[in-house]
């Protein structure tokens, strides 16, 4: 009908597919083990990133604190919102409940914190 057929040597055919079926699995070997590493540079890349992004900001924050009070008070002092008595801005607890004012209506002492809702309700006002 079409003609005569080549010969088909099909265990050479079958050696050779097997030759390239493991070339090819030697490629993916090779790629898999590629992407294993590129994952682990990415992790470390970011890591250290994040750790250099850390020790900048803390470096910037230690520079501005120390600049700040060198400059208020012409030296470098430890954190004072470190001590037990004070508060987060270096003041001490007993200023924090506030000196008395006087009234300047009624002439009674008032609390700071109770100031300003005294003078809006002040006996005294005129």
């Amino acid at each position: 009908m079409n003609g005569p057929t080549p010969d088909i040597d099909i265990p050479e055919l079958v050696k050779q597919k097997d030759i390239e079926i493991a070339q090819l699995q030697q490629h993916l070997a090779t790629a898999n083990s590629l992407c294993s590493l590129l994952k682990i540079i990415d992790f470390n890349t970011i890591v250290e990133d994040m750790l250099e992004s850390l020790v900048d900001e803390m470096s910037v924050d230690l520079c501005f604190n120390v600049h700040q009070s060198v400059k208020a008070n012409g030296k470098i002092e430890l954190d004072p919102a470190n001590d037990d008595h004070n508060d987060i801005f270096g003041q001490q607890g007993a200023k924090l409940a506030g000196s008395p004012f006087q009234c300047r209506n009624c002439q009674r002492m008032i609390s700071s914190s109770k100031y300003a809702f005294h003078t809006r309700r002040c006996p005294g006002r005129r």
